[in-house]
């Protein structure tokens, strides 16, 4: 018997047992047969002719069939309970009550900010900004007495000492050589010259082992031989007289040639209205010499000048052709020595043929010859006092002549060039920094020298000048390399210069410890104490104050957690953001922990507050 259609579970044949009460393990492996929708309830055997064959089943369906859906519809069911569970609590969760809304408005009770009290030195300070910097720099701007401004040898190094007598630089072939004194070269040094400085200058060719003469104020020619061998064993020639000077030269022989022909005219007028000799002539060969002389003197002279000339438009193409990028450097080195040779040829021309001219005078003199003629009679008394008047201005005239060219020859000679020679203030020096090279043509300063001592050089404002005093203590400080050093307030100008801020005074400070290199050129803070506790107080910051009903000061001490004590205090000197305070009553020692505020609220600060509670007054200068 076989059942094709579905049958209510009461009403199943005891052969056939509900799907949902076959054990699991027991159920065909076919499953439900072909053809079955999967939607009842119960599996269905057919019962073939021969007996059931339990291999010969039709396959079971995938479908998980009624049981499947109950299990899905009982977890789904769980899930929504779960998840409406977790939306009740979490909406739980956000609502409050009136009274919960009011308390959780409410602020949270403050709690204490304290701070210790401490023991510390407290200093009032000046605070200034300063360089420090080697002492006594000095730099070498070089330049040329002939207008070679090319650096032609530079025999100093960064580091170098610097003695008397060393040649610091070369320029256009000259030196410059350093040598010590106070008074810089502000001129020449010249034969016939006068001042302190030329005995300075003297006093210092003494030192190098050189005889000036006597040490004076006078360029004399013992002097111009010195500075010849000062010279030479440098390997330069000292330079000669200028043409300035010769010309000078020239203006006085003539000028005491003219006073020799006006007193010898006067002298025969006189002689003549007395009675005595007539006036001296001159033989016509030896004035025929004489013009002669002078002739050739004047065509050396002009030959000399054009090979000056010629030398001197050769530089200029060498120098031309050198900063053209044509010609090269020694071209120009050799043209600049040409024109120093042909300058120093036509000097020693025009000496030579000066002292021929001279000696051709000299013999023209000696060959005058004299006549003797008889008395005037008739010459009034009136013309001869004329004549003796005369005679007695052409002597002096030719007394004057006479001495001005004896200072006009004075001053053919050696001598030394301002431009070749740097005076220091004392000596030895060190090289501190070197911006030239050979062959460079500088504008600014070739080299920089410098003591072995430090400078420290700054202005403190015209209100705190009463403040400080020489001798006074600093502390410099650079934070951004590390530095940190003492030093000493050495000098304080005595007169106020105009600032951006108003009058400034400058004050010099020589540091009391060592100075490393990497503080050169660095601006530090300067903090110059001005008045001090003069030990250790105790001090609390400013912000520890309060003021009482009666004005009095006062700190609040935590004397433990959550529960203060209030405390009257004198206070004293007020440095570095802190205040000194001793208590009036109670006790107070350091370490004690002083309230400064609480979390949420701002105390009142203490009425005598200032801006410059911290005892520093900054001028801000760069």
């Amino acid at each position: 018997m076989s059942y094709d259609e579905e049958v209510p579970d009461d009403e199943v044949p005891d052969d056939e047992v509900p799907f949902d009460e076959v054990p699991f393990d027991e159920v065909p492996d076919g499953g439900p047969a072909p053809g079955d929708d999967g939607g009842s309830d119960v599996v269905t055997f057919t019962d073939e002719v021969g007996g059931y064959d339990p291999y010969d089943v039709e396959p079971v369906s995938e479908d998980p069939g009624p049981l499947g859906d109950r299990r899905i519809l009982l977890a789904g069911a769980a899930g929504l309970a779960v998840l409406a569970a977790v939306i009740g609590w979490v909406a739980g969760q956000r609502i409050q009550s009136p009274a919960e809304m009011a308390a959780n408005a409410a602020p949270p009770a403050a709690s204490l900010l304290t701070v210790p009290v401490e023991l510390a030195l407290l200093e009032q300070a000046v605070v200034i900004r300063g360089t420090v910097s080697p002492s006594d720099e000095t730099s070498i701007v070089a330049t040329s007495v002939d207008g070679v401004q090319v650096v032609t040898a530079m025999p100093k190094a960064a580091g170098d000492p610097v003695e008397e007598g060393d040649v610091l630089v070369e320029v256009g072939g000259r030196p410059v050589i350093a040598l010590q004194g106070d008074l810089p070269a502000f001129r020449d040094l010249v034969p016939g010259l006068r001042g302190p400085e030329i005995r300075q200058f003297e006093e210092a060719l003494v030192r190098l082992g050189y005889d000036p003469g006597v040490v004076d104020d006078e360029y004399s020619a013992k002097t111009a031989a010195a500075v010849d061998r000062l010279y030479r064993d440098r390997g330069y020639e000292a330079p000669e007289a200028d043409d300035a000077l010769a010309d000078a030269v020239d203006l006085a022989e003539s000028a005491v040639q003219t006073a020799d022909d006006e007193l010898a005219a006067a002298q025969a007028a006189l002689s003549g209205a007395e009675g005595g000799s007539s006036p001296p002539t001159t033989s016509a060969p030896t004035a025929s010499r004489l013009q002669q002389v002078r002739a050739e003197a004047a065509r050396a002279k002009a030959a000399a000048a054009e090979a000056t000339r010629n030398a001197e438009r050769a530089y200029e193409d060498a120098r031309t052709a050198y900063y053209s990028g044509v010609g090269t450097f020694d071209d120009l080195l050799d043209a600049a020595r040409a024109v120093d040779a042909a300058r120093q040829a036509e000097a020693a021309v025009i000496a030579e043929q000066d002292e021929l001219v001279r000696r051709a005078e000299q013999n023209a003199s000696v060959a005058t010859t004299t006549t003797t003629t008889a008395p005037d009679p008739t010459a009034p008394d009136d013309d001869l006092d004329e004549l003796r008047a005369a005679v007695t201005a052409a002597e002096r005239k030719r007394a004057e002549a006479n001495r001005d060219l004896a200072e006009a020859r004075g001053r053919l000679g050696r001598w030394m060039p301002a431009a070749e020679v740097q005076f220091f203030d004392a000596l030895p020096l060190e090289v501190s920094r070197v911006f030239a090279e050979r062959g460079d043509t500088p504008v600014d300063a070739v080299l920089t020298v410098s003591g072995s001592a430090t400078l420290i050089e700054s202005a403190v404002a015209g209100a705190d000048r009463s403040l400080i005093s020489e001798g006074a203590r600093a502390t410099l400080t650079a934070e951004e390399v590390g530095v940190s050093f003492d030093a000493e307030v050495s000098y304080i100008d005595a007169e106020a210069d105009a600032g951006p801020t108003g009058e400034q005074y400058a004050i010099r400070l020589t540091p009391l410890d060592d100075v490393p290199d990497e503080a050169f050129g660095v601006s530090f803070r300067i903090a110059i104490p001005v008045t001090s506790s003069g030990g250790e107080v105790m001090a609390v910051p400013l912000a520890a104050l309060s003021a009482g009903a009666d004005g009095t000061a006062r700190v609040e001490v935590e004397r433990s957690p959550g529960s203060t004590e209030v405390l009257k205090v004198a206070t004293g000197l007020r440095a570095q953001g802190l205040v000194e305070i001793t208590p009036v009553d109670g006790s107070l020692a350091p370490g004690d922990r002083v309230v400064v505020g609480r979390e949420g609220s701002t105390l009142e600060p203490y009425p005598d507050a200032d801006p410059d509670a911290d005892g520093e007054t900054d001028q801000g200068q760069p």
